[in-house]
């Protein structure tokens, strides 16, 4: 062996032991102690999750609502099969005890990796959504002072918050519209705002309590900002591969 070809040699294989050393020194990935995953061909449509005592339970939750909670993306972020909104089960599984709450949705990740044998990746697309600007006579609202008490209160057609910086206020608007909303108010601060409008599934007899007809009217009306139609540059999860039926317990 030529003393060039010793030299890389040597190099790769110092090269391959830092690889290892940084893999063993990385942590594992968080998962549950054990798992319970179940069919629920029930055809109810409720689902509920819970949290307690060191165990969750997800109680007709179907495969689109999992995936979501475990990678935080909406139903615009998220393509995959048809079936995923159909295919509901039962879910009961152990936290570990030294395991912090904002480790449960890897663990739910690494359950639909080993369970459902799920593959996919991530993808920028350009979606239709809305941009969040201020109205053409100006905004009606002003910033008011932090004390550390921010809240938030949605519900079909009410949203209630307090100390939100306008980012978050779009991120509500986004949940009630179902399409991602992009805060170009250049407003800075944080802000009171309520409003509340007539939800397209609204009974009939709410319409005498709401004076708003829809969000939109409401934010001009109420807050002096609008919604305007643009295309949104969105981060989308794309399922490559999912089994539509659980491994064994």
């Amino acid at each position: 062996m030529t003393p060039h070809r010793a030299l890389l040699v040597a190099m790769a294989i110092a090269w391959l032991h830092g690889e290892v050393a940084r893999a063993q020194a990385q942590p594992a990935p968080p998962e549950f102690e054990a798992a319970s995953v179940k069919p629920n061909t029930s055809g109810e449509r409720r689902s509920g999750t819970s949290t307690s005592k060191g165990q969750l339970r997800m109680d007709n939750i179907s495969l689109r609502a999992w995936i979501q909670t475990a990678f935080d993306v909406r139903d615009y972020s998220l393509s995959g099969p048809s079936w995923l909104d159909s295919e509901r089960f039962d879910v009961v599984a152990k936290i570990p005890g030294d395991a912090a709450r904002a480790q449960v949705p890897a663990m739910l990740q690494a359950l639909l990796r080993d369970r459902f044998h799920l593959a996919s990746h991530w993808e920028s697309k350009e979606i239709p959504g809305y941009a969040l600007v201020p109205a053409a006579k100006g905004a009606k609202i002003q910033p008011v002072e932090s004390t550390g008490n921010s809240s938030n209160l949605t519900s079909d057609g009410k949203i209630e918050a307090r100390e939100i910086p306008m980012e978050g206020f779009a991120l509500l608007l986004e949940s009630a519209l179902d399409r991602p909303v992009q805060d170009l108010t250049g407003m800075p601060g944080v802000f009171d705002l309520r409003i509340e409008w007539m939800p397209d599934n609204a009974p009939a007899e709410r319409s005498e309590e709401v004076v708003a007809g829809s969000l939109f009217s409401a934010l001009q009306d109420r807050l002096g900002l609008r919604l305007r139609a643009q295309k949104v540059s969105v981060r989308t999860l794309v399922v490559d591969h999912i089994d539509r039926v659980p491994a064994a317990n």
